[in-house]
């Protein structure tokens, strides 16, 4: 069975702890004999991020249960940058992961976690017991600039400032700077290569970019204030579905 659940669209890390241990207890009571569960790269360990530490305490309930269980763990999806507010950044010529020049951030796409997720699951003898970590490209915020600049074809810069909607975030992007992901890309583009492992410029290739190349007024990221209309959305959802 495969387990999945998030803190976002309002309803928050203890939500989500609440509700992946009762799914997990539930499965098990119904006769489940073999659990994955969907959690998130650097959640194996205390990161004083609500997000992660939510998907560690689910991890320590799951190694309690007496079944088995797999965990994978996602890095940054690359499909945050779809969302609206970061779709804003991008159309105001900024990458939206801000973090010192120097710093790669590891990224993978939604298709090839799911990819993943399909081979733990058919593969119980070779991934029960363990926790991997899963990613598919590593860049740092000038080369991701240097990439939409050309998929979009207009300049994207890259900046360390954290934009005022997105200020609620700042200690997940300290914790990047500071920790950050450590999957083993290689290792994981040798061992499964039939997952397909798209890099940044690939993935972003594919998608539709219209609203960013679009006509309407583009948002200031040194304006703090020129963003404020996009706070409707949860804010946390900028991770979803890491």
């Amino acid at each position: 069975m495969f387990v999945l659940s998030t803190p976002h669209h309002g309803t928050g890390a203890a939500a989500e702890v609440r509700q992946a241990i009762a799914l997990a207890d539930a499965a098990v009571a119904a006769g489940v004999g073999y659990l994955v569960y969907a959690s998130a790269a650097g959640a194996g360990q205390p990161a004083g991020v609500p997000m992660l530490d939510a998907k560690r305490q689910v991890e320590e309930h799951l190694r309690c249960l007496p079944v088995p269980h797999a965990v994978i763990a996602p890095v940054f999806f690359m499909e945050n940058l779809s969302y609206p507010w970061n779709r804003q950044v991008l159309r105001a010529g900024y990458w939206p992961i801000p973090l010192p020049p120097a710093h790669r951030v590891q990224l993978v796409s939604a298709g090839d976690v799911a990819h993943f997720a399909a081979l733990v699951i058919e593969r119980r003898d070779d991934f029960a017991g363990y926790r991997t970590e899963i990613a598919a490209d590593e860049v740092t915020g000038p080369q991701a600039a240097g990439i939409m600049s050309v998929i979009l074809n207009r300049p994207i810069s890259h900046t360390e400032a954290v934009p005022e909607p997105l200020a609620p975030m700042a200690p997940f992007f300290r914790w990047i700077a500071a920790t950050g992901f450590h999957a083993d890309i290689q290792r994981l583009r040798m061992g499964y290569p039939e997952v397909g492992w798209q890099s940044l410029q690939q993935w972003a290739t594919a998608q539709d970019w219209s609203e960013v190349m679009g006509t309407g007024p583009a948002a200031d990221v040194r304006n703090p204030c020129s963003l404020t209309a996009l706070m409707p959305y949860h804010y946390a959802a900028y991770l979803d579905p890491y």
